[in-house]
């Protein structure tokens, strides 16, 4: 009879170790707020010269793409992105922003404007996905986001 308790006894011991390391992983990958939070995400975030984003927020619509202009060459604080569009005419702007969404999120897709054909290079070793070098117009850069998106998919 003692034997039985104590197999019964280990049985709920381990039985409780092993639903608690599920759930404590569930809670490290953010739990139920993760899920929320993925749910209301932004697509895209766009950061550049005016007239660029706005070209490229209009190809974002035709596609259905949800997106956010953003200000300044930084990323909004408690945001969360799939994607990060760079079109500003400074490559070092471009790159910190493409970087540091690379750090936050490292599966985050990232388009910028190469603006010097020269700092091609420095795009590539980010990771950033790099438009044609040179002055950039609405119908290239909606050119490029269609491109972009259709390769990555």
């Amino acid at each position: 009879m003692t034997a039985v308790l104590i197999v019964c006894m280990a049985g709920v011991v381990l039985f409780g170790y092993a639903v608690m390391c599920r759930l404590d992983k569930f809670m490290e990958n953010g739990g139920f707020a993760e899920s929320a939070r993925a749910r209301s995400r932004v697509a895209v975030l766009v950061y550049g010269d005016m007239e660029l984003v706005g070209a490229a927020g209009d190809c974002l619509d035709r596609l259905g793409v949800t997106w956010q202009q953003s200000p300044s060459a930084e990323i909004p604080d408690s945001a969360s992105f799939l994607a990060v569009v760079a079109l500003s005419r400074s490559d070092r702007e471009n790159l910190a922003l493409c970087r540091r969404a690379k750090q936050l999120w490292p599966d985050a897709m990232t388009l910028a404007w190469c603006n010097d054909a020269d700092d091609a290079f420095l795009y590539a070793d980010a990771g950033v996905k790099s438009a044609a070098a040179g002055a950039p117009d609405a119908a290239a850069v909606q050119a490029a986001v269609e491109n972009w998106l259709n390769s990555e998919n």
